[in-house]
């Protein structure tokens, strides 16, 4: 795991993966700190977890699509289709993502959303779950960002997955987050700064 402090409104992001030429879903994140202990970001690189497959975990990876769910009571607990409401938005997607802002194939089998791969046997699922993150969550393939007042971090929530660990007992976390999509931002910069 790669531990860094971004400078005030700097982009930060392992191997500098996300360009600005690469936001579909965008998300702008601030965060202070108030405290003695740090409340990191995690961000682990779906793009290099994919680069960086086996032909033959590639090939078996290629075939499969898998349920990604949210359910709006909150919390850190993985979502299931059995626990979560009626409502709840659900998607299916090829487990290697291609991403169309990038052109880069990104690894999405993350820790929360994705429930299960379809038409597997839960067993068999869990068990391409778990090969996945052994990509997606390896040494190397982490970044964590201790915040510092002022930082600034952009990323891709395509090619980049993001989670935050238990937050600390004492002292307390302020957030501001922005997520649109690559359209939006687009719209809003021409609005803003295009020679007219």
């Amino acid at each position: 795991m790669t531990t860094g402090a971004v400078p005030p409104l700097a982009v930060s992001v392992p191997d500098g993966e996300a360009r600005l030429s690469q936001f579909p879903p965008l998300n702008v994140d601030t965060s202070a700190l108030n405290g003695d202990e740090p409340a990191p970001t995690l961000f682990a690189s779906g793009v290099r977890a994919a680069a960086r497959l086996p032909e033959d975990v590639r090939a078996e990876f290629a075939k499969e699509k898998a349920l990604f769910l949210i359910d709006f009571t909150g919390g850190d607990s993985r979502y299931s289709e059995e626990t979560a409401s009626a409502d709840a938005p659900r998607a299916s997607h090829q487990i290697l993502y291609d991403d169309p802002v990038s052109g880069q194939q990104s690894l999405i089998i993350d820790s929360l959303f994705m429930d299960k791969i379809v038409g597997m046997e839960h067993k068999d699922s869990e068990q391409v779950r778990e090969r996945a993150h052994e990509y997606l969550y390896a040494d190397g393939n982490v970044y964590r960002h201790d915040w510092q007042v002022g930082d600034l971090v952009v990323w891709n929530n395509v090619a980049l997955q993001h989670a935050r660990p238990k937050l600390p007992e004492h002292g307390e976390r302020t957030h501001r987050r922005v997520s649109g999509t690559y359209h939006q931002a687009t719209k809003a910069w021409e609005a803003t700064f295009r020679d007219k």
